[in-house]
């Protein structure tokens, strides 16, 4: 939100109005911060605006290159390299009660996508049982 937003401009006007020889490399010499400047950038709604900027410093130094590129790909790659993906079971009771309404809510955080999937023995009755998934309620 507005966090995010300040964030954005204030790198916005940094990378605009630095002085002739404030590169990138120059800014951060260590390697570490340079990936943490470019992992700040990348969370930014105009992160690709705010790497426009930085096109002489990927020209003047194949470090600095280098950085940011490691940042993209962890990007790229990162939810594939989680170990264990987090799964949460729900079950109703063994058999569900006649004329019953369940609602389960849940929410994870920073899903982007769900993946559901149903125990083979799951049943239905025809015309009598329903099972809706809402975005957002």
């Amino acid at each position: 939100g507005l966090w995010q937003a300040l964030l954005s401009q204030l790198l916005q006007v940094l990378l605009a109005n630095r002085p002739e020889g404030a590169t990138v490399e120059a800014l951060f010499p260590q390697q570490a911060d340079r990936e943490a400047f470019f992992r700040c950038i990348a969370l930014l709604p105009q992160a690709g605006s705010a790497l426009r900027r930085c096109g002489s410093d990927f020209a003047a130094s194949a470090a600095v290159a280098q950085d940011a590129f490691r940042v993209a790909l962890e990007g790229v790659f990162a939810p594939f390299m989680m170990r264990e993906v987090p799964k949460v079971i729900v079950q109703s009771d063994h058999n569900y009660h006649p004329n019953e309404d369940w609602l389960f809510r849940l929410h994870i955080d920073r899903a982007s996508v769900l993946r559901i999937r149903f125990d083979p023995r799951c049943k239905t009755e025809v015309d009598g049982d329903f099972l809706q998934f809402f975005r957002d309620e």
